[in-house]
């Protein structure tokens, strides 16, 4: 087997995204391969805010990019993920959009990301069946530790 040269973790802050990290440095360390932490902040109406809302002088995407940063820095730092680059993405569409963007606009050739299906069914759950439809990259699925 050919070793990774570049590998992605895509986290949406769920209960999985911690075992996706881990999982993901673990193949990073394995194959000395550069890690990169995604999050892409999915299309949502402007009149249904998805989170605190900003005051009016900021702009929202901005202030929920920052957010996200954050988290995916105290992410890295929670799992001692010193050497992982981290990236905020923003898509019009769902968040595989942006996955798919990123992998295409950079050297990525395995994916992480988590799932807390309990069937193979629920396993391939919207994102995760959209790339392995539409990538020629690897995908490995992270099992959410809680989700029996």
């Amino acid at each position: 087997m050919e070793g990774y040269g570049h590998i992605l973790a895509a986290v949406d802050f769920s209960a999985s995204a911690e075992a996706v990290l881990r999982r993901a440095l673990d193949e990073s360390s394995r194959h000395a391969a550069r890690l990169t932490l995604l999050h892409v902040i999915e299309y949502y109406p402007e009149d249904t805010p998805a989170g605190p809302v900003p005051p009016e002088n900021l702009d929202p995407i901005e202030v929920y990019r920052a957010g996200a940063r954050d988290r995916l820095d105290e992410l890295a730092a929670h799992t001692a993920a010193w050497s992982a680059e981290a990236a905020v993405l923003t898509d019009a569409g769902a968040a595989y959009h942006g996955i798919i963007r990123f992998t295409r606009d950079t050297d990525v050739d395995l994916i992480v990301l988590g799932y807390t299906g309990r069937w193979a069914t629920e396993a391939l759950g919207s994102t995760a069946l959209a790339l392995v439809r539409h990538l020629v990259r690897d995908v490995l699925l992270v099992r959410d530790p809680g989700s029996g």
